[in-house]
C-alpha cells in the first residue's frame, strides 16, 4: 500500500505531466484520458475523476469550514474518537511529531476535529486550511488521503502532486477509516500529514497499528459492557459509539462534566515546537494569526482574551481604559457606561486564566499593558518587517490576525499587517519567499504578485504552468 519510494521522483514527474491532461478534462474535453493520465496510480486517478464531478477547476478549490470554532468543543466531546485520544497520542501522534509530522482526526464526513503534532508543520498546514473544523472530504477539496479513505472505505496514501488541488502539492499524507466494531460502519478517519515521511512504510505501519488499537479498545469496551466515563471528555464509550448504530438515538445528549476540568475538555494537546536562533519557542508566543484557535502557553484562549492580548502587545506602551474599550467595542453611544465594567470583568478573567496556566505574563493597569517576555506572533512579524526580514515575518504570521474577530482595533491591526506583508513581498521577496506567500488564501487573486512570480520563476520551473493558468483565470474574471 505504501507509495513506492525508489522511483518517487520519476513518478512525481509523470504526475506533473498528468496535471495537463487533468486540466484538459476539467475544461469539459470529450477526449479520453491521455497516456500521461494512465501512468498515474489507478486509485489516484479514480479519486481525481470523482473530484472532477464536484470541482471542474482544481485551481479554484478552497477549503470550507464545516464546524464553526464555537461548536468545535461540542463536536469533539460527542465523537467516539475523544475517548481514544490517550491511545492515539501514545501510538501515533507523539512518534509522528518526532518525525516532523502532524496527525488529524476527523468524523465520517471528513470534518477535521483534531490536528496535533509537530508545531512547525501544523502552522504551515494552516496555510492550506488543514485545521480543526475544516472539511477535507473529496467533495470539498478533491483528492487527499482523508477524503479518499472515507470515499472508498480503504486506506489511502497520496503523495505530493497526486493531490487534486495545487495548494496541497507540497504535502504527502496517509489515512485510514476507523469503524464501529458493532456494525462495521465508518465512524471517522485518522490521517498523518507532512513530507515524504508521511507516506513511508513506517508511518503507514504506525497508522494501521493505531486504528487497530482504537477499534480493539471500542470492541472490548462494548463486550465487557463497562460504562466508563472518560475523565477529559465526560462521555462513556457506550454513549459515543452505540448511537452510531441506532437511528433512534441521538448524539445531542449533554456530556457529563467532571468538576474542575471544564477548561480542559475538548482542547487538543499541542506539542512543543522546534526552536531556532531567531524564533522564540512556541510556548513563548501568543499565537493569534492563522485559522487555528488562538493560544498561549500551549492552551487555547477565548477570542475576547486573544483580542485583549493582541491589542496590548501591539500598543506596547499601554492603553488606558477608554482607549482599550474603543478598540474592543467601537465608539460608545452617549450615556453608555457599562462597557467599562464589562472590560474590567474580562481583564479579571484573563488574569485568572493566565495565572492558572502558570503563564509568565501579566496584565498591569493604569495604563493596561503586558508585563513579561511573551509576544504575539503578529507583533513579532511587524518587528521582522521593520528589520527588513521578509522570511521571518512570513514564518511568524501564518495568516490573518484573529480572522473571526470584528473588534475595530483588531480589524485595523489585521489590515495593517496584511498590507505590510504584501508590500514587503512585492518589494523584497525572492522566488522562494514569493511562492510561500502565494500559497496563502489572501494571495489567490492577487494578479500583481502572480505576474511577479512569472518574472522570477526560472523558465524550467514546473510551477510556471500553475502561474500561467492562474493568470488566465484572473483575466477571464475581469
Amino acid at each position: 500500500m505504501s507509495v513506492q519510494q525508489p522511483s518517487a521522483d520519476a513518478y512525481q514527474h509523470r504526475v506533473e505531466l498528468a496535471r495537463d491532461a487533468l486540466r484538459t478534462l476539467s475544461r469539459g474535453s470529450p477526449r479520453p484520458p491521455s497516456e500521461a493520465l494512465r501512468s498515474v496510480r489507478p486509485d489516484v486517478l479514480a479519486s481525481w475523476q470523482r473530484s472532477l464531478e464536484a470541482h471542474r477547476d482544481p485551481q479554484r478549490v478552497s477549503v470550507p469550514f464545516a464546524v464553526p470554532t464555537a461548536d468545535l468543543d461540542s463536536a469533539r466531546r460527542q465523537h467516539a474518537l475523544a475517548a481514544a485520544l490517550p491511545v492515539i497520542r501514545t501510538l501515533l501522534i507523539d512518534p509522528a511529531a518526532d518525525a516532523g509530522l502532524i496527525t488529524a482526526l476527523g468524523n465520517a464526513d471528513g470534518h477535521l476535529l483534531w490536528v496535533e503534532g509537530d508545531e512547525l508543520a501544523a502552522r504551515r498546514a494552516e496555510l492550506m486550511g488543514f485545521v480543526p473544523g475544516a472539511d477535507w472530504s473529496e467533495a470539498s477539496v478533491g483528492t487527499a488521503a482523508p477524503g479518499a479513505a472515507l470515499a472508498t472505505g480503504r486506506p489511502s496514501q497520496i503523495s505530493r502532486a497526486e493531490h487534486f488541488s495545487p495548494l496541497v502539492h507540497p504535502w504527502s499524507c496517509s489515512a485510514m477509516p476507523v469503524r464501529n466494531p458493532a456494525t462495521g460502519e465508518i465512524v471517522g478517519v485518522i490521517d498523518v500529514t507532512g513530507g515524504d515521511d508521511a507516506v513511508s512504510p513506517l508511518a503507514f505501519s504506525l497508522l494501521r497499528a493505531t486504528v487497530t488499537a482504537v477499534e480493539s479498545l471500542w470492541r472490548n469496551q462494548l463486550t465487557t459492557e463497562e460504562l466508563h466515563t472518560d475523565p477529559e471528555y465526560g462521555l462513556s464509550l457506550h454513549q459515543m459509539i452505540l448511537p452510531l448504530s441506532s437511528p433512534a438515538s441521538s448524539l445531542s445528549r449533554p456530556p457529563v462534566p467532571r468538576p474542575g476540568r471544564a477548561e480542559a475538555r475538548g482542547v487538543a494537546r499541542p506539542l512543543a515546537a522546534p526552536t531556532s536562533s531567531t524564533t522564540p519557542p512556541s510556548a513563548a508566543v501568543i499565537h493569534v494569526t492563522g485559522q487555528l484557535p488562538p493560544r498561549v502557553s500551549r492552551r487555547e484562549l477565548s477570542l475576547r482574551h486573544a483580542e485583549i492580548l493582541t491589542l496590548l502587545d501591539w500598543h506596547s506602551a499601554g492603553l488606558d481604559g477608554a482607549a482599550l474599550e474603543e478598540l474592543l467595542y467601537g465608539e460608545a453611544a452617549p450615556g453608555v457606561e457599562s462597557r467599562a465594567i464589562t472590560l474590567r470583568a474580562e481583564i479579571h478573567r484573563l488574569r485568572r486564566a493566565l495565572s492558572s496556566q502558570d503563564c509568565p505574563l501579566a496584565v498591569s493597569a493604569r495604563p493596561y499593558r503586558l508585563d513579561g517576555e511573551i509576544r504575539t506572533d503578529a507583533a513579532l512579524a511587524r518587528e521582522s518587517l521593520r528589520d527588513g526580514d521578509v522570511q521571518d515575518a512570513l514564518a511568524a504570521a501564518v495568516g490573518p490576525v484573529l480572522p473571526h474577530s470584528d473588534a475595530p482595533g483588531i480589524v485595523q491591526i489585521r489590515e495593517e499587517l496584511a498590507g505590510a506583508l504584501r508590500e514587503a513581498v512585492l518589494q523584497d521577496a525572492d522566488a522562494t519567499q514569493l511562492w510561500h506567500y502565494l500559497t496563502r488564501p489572501e494571495a489567490a487573486d492577487d494578479e500583481e504578485l502572480w505576474l511577479m512570480a512569472l518574472r522570477l520563476l526560472p523558465a524550467e520551473s514546473p510551477r510556471r504552468s500553475l502561474v500561467v493558468s492562474t493568470l488566465e483565470r484572473l483575466r477571464a474574471q475581469r
